[in-house]
């Protein structure tokens, strides 16, 4: 801060002053330095804090209703539609549902019926279902999910009755003869997947 004068002095006390007053000057300006034109270019004499730069990726937090475990198809989907910033309506309109229905699966409060499912994994990316696939039934259950067939829809693309394809699923009647040609042509993969799987087929004409 620069002296300053008093009002009454004498003449010596004056002088006395102003050199005081000259000697502060001096000394401001040696510490301090007053940015004219041209000095951003120079940056000479100014005073600066060093500094890094440094790049990163920082994850963004996780909404507060976001899954923790993926324990349910429900899970799946909540965890799914938050990572790419979707509403619950956006997803009805891609799985061809109302909202409602989006909210009861989210939140477990009902399961997706079998023909919604080839929609889920092509939402989801993979098959959320987990099936033995190790035992005959595991893969009958599996080929059934993922083409959206119910029990009497899968029997009847094999010309057998819902029953059957039940017991199939839970390992049972696999050692009957008139059920192999049955097996061998789902589990190879050689049968054709009607557009409605529910209207009768007919294998040979009349």
């Amino acid at each position: 801060m620069e002296p300053v004068l008093p009002l009454y002095v004498y003449l010596s006390d004056l002088i006395m002053v102003l050199k005081l007053y000259l000697n502060n000057s001096e000394r401001c300006r040696d510490r301090r330095h007053n940015l004219c034109r041209g000095d951003y270019n120079i940056r000479k004499d100014i005073l600066a804090l060093p500094f890094s730069r440094q790049e990163g990726l920082v994850r963004k937090p996780l909404p507060p209703n976001y899954p923790r475990e993926l324990k349910n198809i429900g899970n799946h989907l909540r965890a799914r539609r938050l990572n790419l910033n979707l509403l619950q309506s956006d997803v009805a309109k891609l799985l061809k549902v109302t909202t409602d229905c989006i909210t009861l699966w989210e939140t477990d409060q009902a399961k997706p019926q079998v023909h919604f499912v080839p929609e889920i994994i092509k939402f989801l990316g993979y098959n959320p279902y987990t099936f033995d696939t190790n035992t005959i039934g595991g893969q009958v259950k599996k080929y059934r999910f993922e083409h959206g067939l119910c029990l009497e829809g899968l029997g009847k693309l094999l010309n057998v009755d819902a029953s059957t394809v039940s017991s199939w699923e839970n390992n049972k009647r696999l050692q009957n003869p008139m059920n192999n040609e049955s097996l061998n042509k789902l589990l190879g993969k050689g049968i054709t997947i009607a557009t409605h799987p529910h209207k009768k087929r007919r294998d040979h004409p009349k």
